[in-house]
């Protein structure tokens, strides 16, 4: 029991005193994605299923846009996968320079983006 009673107190002590403060980690969700290209093929490779979206797509610069109405704005990156009956627009959010998410775009997000080719997607294949 004194055992046990010492061992409480030693383990106290290290909370008390001379412990040093925490340090509040400061992230900052905006990081410019610079790799986004790569990021996106990568993270398309498990999304897309047909090898047509993969030579077709176009892919835009990443911008900072209000990803849902009255949320913060993050870096997004405008995909377009043209084929002959629609045009789908989906739209890559990235948090800390990484992307978190792969949705449906919506017309305020990607009306004014400019498309360029996507090289990167086009070389590689679906993993499904």
């Amino acid at each position: 029991m004194v055992l046990l009673t010492a061992m409480l107190a030693l383990a106290g002590c290290g909370s008390f005193g001379g412990s040093k403060p925490k340090l509040d980690i400061v992230v900052n969700p905006n990081v410019f994605p610079t790799n986004y290209r790569k990021q996106i093929a990568d993270l398309l490779t498990l999304q897309l299923t047909n090898p047509v979206e993969f030579r077709n797509a176009l892919i835009s610069q990443p911008v900072v846009k209000p990803v849902a109405e009255g949320t913060d704005p993050h870096y997004v990156v405008c995909l377009q996968y043209p084929n002959r009956t629609e045009h789908s627009i989906k739209v890559v959010v990235f948090l800390e320079g990484a992307p978190t998410q792969y949705v449906d775009a919506t017309p305020q997000q990607c009306s004014d983006a400019a498309y360029g080719p996507f090289p990167e997607l086009a070389a590689m294949s679906p993993r499904k």
